[in-house]
């Protein structure tokens, strides 16, 4: 039967060449602008939002006969896009763009400039880090819930009961950081565990999708009737696009596995310890200063940037003449920093010398060897059940029978 279906004719399909029209001057400018704009607003709303005031320290440069200006922003934002759309007809497009920019960033820019790259092993990483992100939702919201509902009692209030438990919350939230990575030293990360889900399925696929009926296995493509035809060939499509899949999958696992990137996540897991950690002990000690100022020795009045600076240089062992702790609470937030820094080399020791790397290398091996032997199996099945020679052989086969539906098997096919 292969041999019947097999096409002889070597001339390729050729498609017309694409026509690429070049932006123009203005519409380079205007996108440039929007970028910036979409760039500006989100940093306001972010530092706005999580670190400081802007408002007040604006507020602070202006006449007070202008102080209003501050707390009308947003009517002028209003009036200002009001007349923009007045002047531009599809003016949603640019502010669609700006409400939606860290959707796009981190869901089109991001893997867009992985795969301009030509880089699998980054655009794998970087699913890994999405995966990870939602794989752990909930926590990922608890950790700036409760930093920034902590920090801002600490930062602008003055009840000694709340400062005083907002100081308890940060430690908490601390530890149980530091706490979950301890733990995830010992355990399989959470994307590859969903890279062995996604393979234990795949032999159920091929028992259910590729094997032909008892009707029609074994007979001739020109003795099948429609309906066994378009069965033969759906199921056959299925096969060869599910073995391609897999071993597609394989490769460029195998690809990432070998390649640095796995470690880099193991970097920004410490630096983001490390920003943690330094900002919550700066809170915790302007919290205990709130409390009881006299616990603390200072060459002046220190202010919350004081704290930081404070909180910083105690996680490289470097004491500041600006500020020293006097009090109990104060020597031993002193202390805990620096056994918090020394438990945080452990981590990344552990993160990037241990045996870590080296189970989460053999799990992600057994992942892959999983997926060549499924792609294996199926194109074994693939020659017996549809009595082919090879692989090749199904797919030229399938090509001529129904042009054009091999195009996705044989890119897959093409990067191997």
């Amino acid at each position: 039967m292969s041999e019947a279906l097999v096409s002889t004719d070597p001339t390729p399909n050729k498609l017309p060449a694409a026509t690429s029209t070049k932006p123009s001057l203005l519409a380079r400018i205007i996108d440039a602008a929007i970028e910036i704009t979409a760039i500006v607003v989100w940093a306001y709303i972010i530092v706005q939002v999580f670190v400081f005031d802007l408002d007040r320290i604006v507020r602070s440069y202006l006449p007070s006969s202008c102080a209003w200006v501050v707390d009308f922003k947003f009517v002028f934002v209003l009036i200002i896009a009001a007349g923009l759309g007045c002047l531009i007809r599809r003016i949603w497009k640019p502010l669609t763009y700006v409400i939606f920019y860290p959707v796009i960033v981190l869901f089109w820019k991001i893997p867009f400039l992985a795969l301009k790259q030509r880089s699998w092993a980054l655009a794998i990483a970087f699913i890994n880090a999405v995966a990870s992100f939602f794989g752990s939702i909930r926590y990922n919201l608890i950790i700036p819930a409760v930093l920034f509902a902590a920090g801002s009692i600490i930062l602008f209030g003055n009840s000694t009961a709340l400062i005083s438990l907002s100081t308890a919350a940060l430690l908490a939230l601390l530890l149980l950081a530091y706490g979950r990575r301890l733990i995830s030293i010992f355990k399989t990360p959470r994307v590859f565990q969903i890279y062995q889900k996604v393979a234990s399925w795949v032999p159920k696929i091929r028992t259910s999708s590729c094997s032909l009926d008892e009707d029609i296995r074994g007979l001739p493509y020109e003795q099948l009737s429609a309906e066994q035809a378009q069965k033969w060939r759906q199921n056959l499509v299925t096969s060869l696009l599910l073995s391609r899949v897999c071993l597609f999958a394989a490769r460029k696992l195998r690809s990432y596995s070998k390649s640095g990137y796995a470690k880099i996540s193991s970097v920004f897991i410490c630096a983001f310890l490390i920003a943690l950690t330094v900002v919550i002990f700066g809170l915790i000690n302007l919290g205990l200063y709130k409390i009881e100022p006299t616990s603390y020795r200072s060459t002046g009045r220190p202010n919350s940037l004081t704290f930081f600076h404070y909180s910083l240089n105690r996680m490289i062992f470097n004491p500041i003449s600006e500020l020293e702790p006097v009090g109990a609470l104060p020597k031993l937030a002193y202390d805990a920093e620096a056994l918090f820094a020394l438990f945080l080399v452990a981590i990344f020791v552990s993160l990037l010398l241990s045996a870590r790397p080296e189970r989460q290398t053999q799990d992600l091996n057994e992942t892959i060897e999983k997926l060549e032997a499924e792609s294996a199996a199926v194109d074994l099945a693939i020659t017996v059940e549809y009595r082919f020679d090879t692989v090749d052989t199904a797919v030229a086969a399938l090509e001529k029978i129904q042009s054009g539906t091999t195009s996705l098997i044989q890119t897959l096919s093409g990067n191997l």
